[in-house]
């Protein structure tokens, strides 16, 4: 996970809690992957751009938990690496395609 994070930025602090979360309260012994959908990419310079990702997968552990969402993610360039500076949960049903990101 943190290969692709930039360490000490919000989406660092929020995935490492999130993580530990799952991870501590529901070890899960089957995952199914049904849709992983990348859309809505946008540059905003050589170096900043976000995009939205689509999921749906099954985790299993005693009962089959559904897990279905859409995050936008803000990712920076450092040096030839693209990594998550941040994300936002997006409601499904008004996905947005235009954003101003400050640099």
């Amino acid at each position: 996970l943190d290969q692709y994070l930039i360490n000490g930025s919000n989406a660092y602090k929020t995935l490492h809690s999130i993580v530990q979360d799952v991870s501590w309260n529901n070890p899960y012994t089957e995952r199914v992957d049904k849709v992983l959908q990348i859309d809505h990419f946008k540059m905003y310079s050589s170096d900043v751009c976000t995009c939205e990702s689509h999921f749906e997968l099954q985790l299993t552990k005693n009962v089959v938990n559904d897990y279905v969402g859409t995050v936008r993610w803000t990712l920076v360039k450092v040096g030839n690496t693209w990594r998550v500076y941040d994300f936002v949960i997006v409601q499904d049903d008004n996905p947005q395609t235009e954003e101003t990101v400050e640099e």
